[in-house]
């Protein structure tokens, strides 16, 4: 796509008959990014009362500077939270993440690339670092003289009914995999052509019943969000190398798309299998599951007692892996350096992505023991795939 794309805007991407597509690829994208460099501007600012725009920002046209090669957004979020009419109200489990509640990207072709909620962009940028996304060391833990307390990077402080409340959280939108890892980046060097971000200011941020799995807060009292301050950067390469006047560009990086998408699963049925799909000719990076027994508040197990085992399976039902819910969380809390919370269940395979071109009909499979009538399995999915073949897959399962 953006190499047929910028093989009208001068961009290089045909490797010599000596070597491999693979090899010209690495070779390109290494040389992009020992000499190119790495910009990050603020390029969208707003600060008011998120009812004044329905909750939602569109960036895109004269925001995005349309130059170089796309790497990433940063989006900082800042809410202050009405004061309780009365009554206490406290931080979910997953709190500052669900600040946003939904993120979508759409790439010079109109190609929907993301959409998932705040908290699957905070699972991504974990997976990627092997810690929790935002997280630092205790204060009282380092080497060397600084603050007496953590930078307020992140933080959840409840509304009283004395007093308002606030929020903050950081964003990474990927479009690459990496700054380092360039499958999926957008060459901007492109006329005509526009892309668009839409965030979602969290409209039920603080409810006072039914679910709080995508709260901020949740309590005897409900509140909103009665300011919010978002600004949003940009990162990307410029001042890119030319090889005999044409852009050297990575082609197999820029056909590449890199998604994140989500899909709300019901209807489980204890003591059943719930099989559910990966879509064909992607290679993922990750699946993750937040499995909510009740479909309410209190329905995120912290020791999987209501989850029989999980298990991915291929063509003809051959396991990949079987495992009890403890077990995943313990390979979770190996690979995280912590306890994840409560009802996520990761599966990360960035190591060897999970190619469904190879493997065949794979599928993840969820066995409940617990399973309310509204109970679900919200899961999100992180892939890889060529542009050329994602319109000949069949389309992600919708929300059932």
């Amino acid at each position: 796509m953006a190499t047929n794309a910028g093989a009208g805007t001068g961009a290089s991407s045909a490797p010599s008959s000596r070597m491999s597509l693979d090899q010209y690829n690495s070779l390109a994208r290494q040389q992009l990014i020992n000499q190119s460099i790495l910009k990050k501007q603020l390029i969208y600012s707003f600060s008011g009362n998120p009812a004044t725009i329905n909750n939602t920002i569109n960036i895109g046209g004269n925001n995005v500077r349309m130059a170089g090669l796309l790497t990433r957004f940063i989006v900082e979020v800042t809410a202050t939270f009405a004061q309780l009419a009365a009554g206490a109200t406290a931080t979910t489990e997953i709190g500052a993440a669900n600040l946003l509640s939904n993120i979508q990207f759409t790439d010079l072709q109109n190609n929907q690339r993301h959409n998932c909620p705040g908290v699957q962009l905070a699972l991504a940028s974990t997976m990627k670092r092997h810690y929790p996304w935002l997280t630092s060391f205790s204060a009282a833990q380092k080497a060397f003289n600084g603050p007496a307390t953590n930078t307020p990077i992140t933080y959840a402080t409840a509304p009283t009914a004395t007093a308002t409340g606030t929020a903050r959280c950081v964003y990474e939108v990927p479009i690459s995999v990496s700054n380092k890892d360039l499958r999926g980046g957008i060459f901007l060097g492109v006329y005509g052509a526009q892309l668009s971000l839409q965030l979602t200011i969290n409209p039920n941020p603080a409810p006072a019943a039914g679910d709080s799995t995508f709260a901020v807060f949740y309590g005897a009292d409900a509140s909103s969000i009665s300011s919010v301050t978002v600004n949003v950067y940009q990162e990307y390469y410029d001042q890119l190398p030319m090889n005999n006047g044409a852009y050297v560009l990575p082609p197999l990086d820029i056909s590449t798309v890199y998604q994140l998408t989500y899909t709300n699963f019901n209807n489980l049925t204890a003591g059943q299998d719930y099989y559910i799909p990966f879509a064909n000719y992607r290679k993922y990076l990750s699946q993750s599951i937040i499995y909510n027994n009740s479909g309410t508040d209190g329905g995120l197990s912290a020791d999987g007692s209501d989850i029989n085992y999980l298990q991915q399976v291929a063509a003809n039902f051959t396991p990949i892996f079987k495992v009890e819910p403890l077990e995943q969380r313990r390979l979770n809390r190996e690979q995280f350096i912590c306890d994840l919370f409560k009802g996520l269940y990761v599966f990360r395979s960035y190591e060897k992505p999970v190619d469904t071109q190879n493997y065949g009909n794979m599928q993840l499979d969820i066995n409940p023991i617990t399973a309310g009538a509204s109970s679900y399995a919200f899961v999100m999915s992180e892939f890889i795939a060529y542009q050329n073949q994602i319109s000949q897959a069949p389309s992600l399962p919708a929300n059932k």
